[in-house]
């Protein structure tokens, strides 16, 4: 007894420290670890950031405008996206009249900027714009400026890398090309240089 009483305080402070220990023990036990939580916020962020940006609903394509006429319900030019097909217009028309003769027309068909359609009637044969067709399809073997890829704009006379690239780069900086002529803009075509590229070279 006489050793409990000679020690009694310093029992007493040990009991306190042990209490206080305790109290921290129970609470670092019980309570959320807070770098844990940072890290799964910041893993949760690093998440986001790399799931793919949905595209937009929004998103308009290049519009082009192709001219109908001929046995459709309503003739005229219509306001269409890249992409488009013959029987996409013909649809945007109002469909053909019972006397058109479909055997003439393709309707898988692309069509592009400026096209001329014409569905012609039943037992037409020299309609107004066969010739006008004729030279539109002529067109379609040629490098449109405004889609091409570089292994296509270096496959035409004159045109290597560099201003390959320039061509590029003009349409992502100013957009579509608006005539064959434009490309008198592009740094190293001249005159000489258009002459040469206007049998290969089609705006659409």
């Amino acid at each position: 007894m006489e050793f409990l009483r000679k020690y009694q305080q310093y029992w007493f402070v040990a009991l306190i420290i042990l209490i206080i220990f305790t109290g921290i023990v129970v609470n670092m036990i019980t309570r959320p670890d807070e770098t844990a939580m940072v890290d799964s916020n910041l893993q949760s962020f690093l998440e986001q950031q790399d799931k793919p940006i949905a595209e937009s609903s929004t998103e308009v394509s290049h519009a082009i405008y192709v001219d109908i006429k001929g046995a459709v319900a309503s003739e005229g030019v219509y306001e269409m996206a890249e992409g488009s097909r013959v029987m996409d217009v013909i649809e945007q028309a109002g469909g053909v009249l019972e006397f058109a003769d479909m055997s003439k027309v393709n309707l898988a068909q692309l069509v592009y900027d400026e096209m001329v359609l014409y569905v012609p009637k039943q037992g037409e044969e020299n309609y107004d714009l066969q010739h006008s067709l004729i030279g539109k399809e002529k067109d379609k073997d040629k490098v449109d400026l405004n889609r091409a890829t570089m292994a296509e704009l270096e496959s035409l006379p004159g045109i290597g890398v560099k201003k390959a690239e320039a061509i590029l780069s003009y349409r992502e900086e100013y957009g579509s090309f608006q005539a064959v002529e434009d490309l008198l803009k592009i740094s190293g075509i001249g005159e000489k240089s258009l002459e040469k590229l206007l049998e290969y070279v089609v705006v659409r």
